[in-house]
């Protein structure tokens, strides 16, 4: 369930930890609000980083299709093919050939993988040995896509900045992070010395949310998948098994 909170509401109390409030404050030397936006802004960036690398990308998971086939791509070959414009992490690739006919498609190892495709002579087809390649803001499919397919990814969009009518969704309050996060920086900001004073509120947050991101499902903690990483290397057996 989602704790929508408006930016408005993360601003105010920033200033509530800063104390700063009063009517006409921000406009009486202190930051204005467009500038503590900007700053709530950096902060929630660095939450969302920190749910992410607490393994709670699930709660952010988007996905999108890409069309694939002779002539769709980005490059003349058509093997390379751009991500969505929100894209910032892929969970997974998945070749939809039909409405139950869906094939997951393992990353290539390395980049010196790719010979593999090439020195085998590797054609396009459905079920044979494929993968892909990160290229930038695009993904790369070996062999070269001779067929049509749609191609839907799974990923964690980036997060896109709040305007002061825009909301954050706070999960369970983890928006007092950005808060006295913010509150720290606009004491710094002003040198007024006294951010060290909320460090310790902000710690609590901290290891609140570091303990709790990945456990919305309490009653089934998080499994490492087995990529039997004592098989073969060769992008052709990705996970140490065959197709």
């Amino acid at each position: 369930m989602a704790a929508a909170v408006l930016a408005s509401q993360i601003i105010s109390d920033a200033r509530l930890y800063a104390d700063q409030r009063g009517a006409g404050v921000a406009t009486t030397g202190y930051l204005t609000d467009v500038e503590i936006l900007r700053l709530v802004n950096q902060q929630i960036k660095e939450l969302y980083d920190l749910l992410l690398s607490a393994r709670g990308h699930d709660y952010y998971i988007d996905s999108a299709t890409i069309a694939i086939g002779v002539g769709l791509g980005v490059s003349s070959s058509s093997s390379i093919y751009a991500l969505p414009a929100t894209f910032y992490q892929l969970k997974s690739v998945t070749l939809e050939w039909g409405t139950d006919d869906h094939e997951l498609v393992k990353p290539v190892n390395s980049v010196g993988g790719r010979a593999d495709f090439a020195n085998q002579s590797a054609t396009w087809d459905r079920y044979v040995c494929k993968g892909y390649r990160m290229r930038g803001p695009n993904i790369e499919f070996l062999p070269t896509p001779t067929s049509s397919v749609t191609c839907r990814v799974q990923f964690v969009p980036c997060f896109t900045d709040l305007a002061t009518s825009g909301s954050f969704d706070g999960v369970n309050g983890w928006e007092k992070l950005v808060a006295v996060g913010v509150a720290m920086e606009m004491l710094d900001i002003e040198e007024e010395g006294s951010g060290g004073r909320l460090q310790g509120l902000y710690e609590r947050q901290l290891r609140r949310i570091r303990q709790l991101a990945a456990d919305r499902d309490a009653d089934n903690p998080t499994q490492i998948e087995d990529v039997c990483p004592e098989g073969p290397s060769s992008p052709w057996y990705p996970t140490g098994g065959y197709y």
